[in-house]
């Protein structure tokens, strides 16, 4: 078995990110297997799997035959990680790894790494795939995302952890140089609302063409009206769907989870909207709720069509804002 490295040692990319991603859970570990073991829990959630690090100390352990003074012991944990660079995970090959494991009776995991978790479809082949197999050596599976493992360290990190976190950062910006980080949750796409504006304020929706593309993901809906954004929300659902004899049809119903509350909106909006056709071919952009703000544009032109923003470059902005406070954030800055 190969040691870790701090530098590049691998002429596949994937074997250096590897390596990147181990280094930074080998100097988690030293610097707090306290931290470590709350972080690879978080990390492993999917598995349902509690893990302990490190050695426990016990004292007058009651055994079949004797009660011996002192008890050192570590817990059996086996973890194989599976990198990839794309979403490509082949169901086929993780499979096989489960070979890899020991025949030991302590805690094994599969874990995935990717940009994106994978497709629930993706998940569930796994899983059916395996079944049978994992039950002879108690295998479980888990997955995460390089920009969990980023969050999930920078959470559990204090000011004080210096080293730690410039280490962190710096396994950021190696993702992110490599286009492995998805920063969709922290972009807001600003769209041009006229007399629609009541409408998307009041049922939280905003529609488009289903013709009417957006190359970049985004986590949020910015409404722009008169030189401002007024307000922005996190979009929770996309509804395709069509208003066919009264009787809304969801063209992705097996991707969503949409209660019943929801199709009454829509249908509501859809039926309310006697300005613009949009019982056919539309998408519903369903939002947590648009919170008032004023991201004022300084510049000349008006905002044409739609813009994109990595809230990223807004000074105070986090991950784990809600939308209240991103709205908060947002009130009366500039921008051009």
């Amino acid at each position: 078995m190969k040691n870790i490295h701090y530098f590049q040692r691998y002429s596949q990319k994937e074997n250096w990110i590897t390596n990147s991603t181990l280094l930074l859970f080998s100097r988690f570990y030293h610097l707090n297997p306290q931290k470590f073991e709350i972080f690879i829990n978080n990390i492993l959630l999917e598995s349902s799997s509690e893990i302990e690090i490190g050695l426990k100390f016990s004292q007058q352990i009651k055994g079949l035959q004797s009660i011996p003074d002192g008890l050192i012991k570590q817990k059996d944990i086996e973890i194989l990680i599976e990198t990839k660079l794309a979403d490509n995970f082949d169901v086929d090959q993780l499979n096989n790894h489960i070979s890899s494991f020991s025949n030991s009776n302590g805690i094994k995991i599969l874990l995935a790494l990717s940009t994106h978790k994978p497709k629930k479809e993706i998940i569930k082949d796994i899983t059916s795939k395996f079944k049978n197999i994992k039950k002879e050596k108690n295998v479980k599976f888990a997955y995460t995302t390089y920009s969990e493992i980023y969050d999930t360290a920078t959470i559990l990190l204090n000011d004080s952890d210096i080293e730690m976190k410039s280490i962190v950062e710096d396994y950021y910006d190696l993702c992110n140089s490599e286009g492995l980080i998805d920063i969709s949750q922290d972009m807001m796409l600003a769209v041009t609302a006229g007399v629609s504006l009541k409408e998307n304020f009041d049922y939280n929706i905003y529609y488009d063409p289903i013709t009417r593309h957006h190359n970049v993901p985004f986590s949020y809906l910015g409404l722009y009206v008169n030189k401002s954004i007024i307000g922005v929300g996190k979009v929770t659902k996309i509804v395709y769907c069509d208003l066919i004899d009264n009787e809304l049809k969801i063209n992705n119903a097996d991707e969503l989870n949409i209660n019943e509350i929801e199709k009454n909106k829509i249908k509501e909006l859809i039926i309310k909207t006697d300005y613009y056709d949009i019982e056919f071919d539309h998408k519903f952009y369903l939002v947590d709720k648009f919170y008032e703000t004023n991201f004022i544009k300084i510049s000349f032109q008006s905002l044409r069509g739609k813009k994109y923003f990595n809230l990223n470059d807004i000074p105070g902005y986090k991950t784990d804002l809600t939308t209240k406070e991103i709205a908060k954030l947002l009130k009366n800055k500039e921008w051009q």
